[in-house]
């Protein structure tokens, strides 16, 4: 989604959120370099929700069916395989939002789960 433009102020707000979450992963054990999936959340209109699932699966990602969840609001999983080394999850979230944008729904984040190991 290189043609949007991703206000500054919201990456700097994302990507300090992500380094928290980082820490967190370091915290447990995790070696950054590992190859592992990333998940994330994107909540918005369904029809919304499932167009950007058209381009994510165009660009190579897994992506869960779109659903309500239990505030009623609906949302959308989807992966990818890479390492959690800060400039990766930057880039992630850059691109994560870039597709939010596009799109009109709300991106909510990243999680993985600390690691030693490349997944098989």
């Amino acid at each position: 989604m290189s043609s949007v433009i991703v206000p500054q102020d919201m990456l700097e707000q994302e990507w300090e959120a992500d380094d928290e979450v980082l820490e967190n992963l370091a915290n447990n054990g995790d070696r950054p370099s590992a190859i592992r999936w990333v998940d994330v959340i994107f909540r918005g209109d369904p029809a919304a929700l499932d167009a950007l699932a058209e381009t994510l699966l165009d660009d190579g990602w897994q992506v869960a069916e779109t659903e309500e969840d239990t505030d009623g609001e609906w949302t959308m999983e989807a992966r990818r395989r890479q390492s959690a080394e800060r400039a990766a999850i930057h880039d992630l979230t850059r691109t994560c939002l870039g597709f939010a944008i596009a799109h009109g729904v709300e991106y909510d984040g990243w999680g993985t789960v600390a690691t030693d190991e490349d997944d098989a």
